[in-house]
């Protein structure tokens, strides 16, 4: 909604970027196919949250498969699973953030469940759809030993899925 970066204070928050239309994005997404081709790439989808405008980002991934595109996109998996079942069909990589695993601390530090983003990432593993989870590991938040103990006892449960292609861990960027 922009509200902070139009009630900022400071003006450390800024509004950037563009209102695109879902054919003014297509059209600037296929002037790199020629790109995409010789690199086995394609779009990416990241945010903010991009399930956020599931209806938008539908039309989007659905003309870029059309166009044989390759489409991955990079999310927190919190959205209702209609939003993911609906996408899975066009989305070929899902680059998935996994923060908290046990749920009190993730309420405690988020603000919000965590069930809702582990269920659907077991419904995208079980679908065979091609994942990258990444972790960032958050000094004090996520980083001791009983989450690292149970981060692992989760990873083990997802061994089975030939379809999780990458596991990273990632050091915090710290912003300010």
């Amino acid at each position: 909604c922009l509200q902070c970066a139009f009630s900022c204070p400071y003006k450390v928050i800024k509004v950037v970027g563009q209102y695109l239309t879902v054919d003014e994005l297509i059209k600037i997404c296929l002037k790199d196919r020629s790109l995409y081709k010789i690199s086995n790439g394609g779009v990416t989808f990241s945010g903010g949250e991009p399930l956020f405008q599931p209806a938008y980002l539908e039309k989007c991934v659905r003309r870029l498969k059309k166009e044989n595109i390759h489409v991955a996109i990079e999310t927190s998996g919190y959205a209702d699973k209609n939003i993911i079942k609906s996408l899975s069909k066009y989305i070929d990589l899902w680059i998935y953030d996994i923060k908290i695993i046990d749920e009190k601390k993730h309420i405690d530090v988020i603000g919000k469940s965590n069930r809702v983003i582990l269920e659907n990432l077991m419904y995208l593993a079980e679908s065979g759809k091609d994942i990258w989870l990444r972790i960032p590991l958050i000094p004090t938040i996520n980083d001791g030993e009983e989450d690292i103990k149970q981060l692992v006892r989760f990873l083990k449960g997802l061994v089975k899925y030939e379809n999780i292609k990458r596991v990273q861990l990632l050091e915090h960027n710290f912003l300010c």
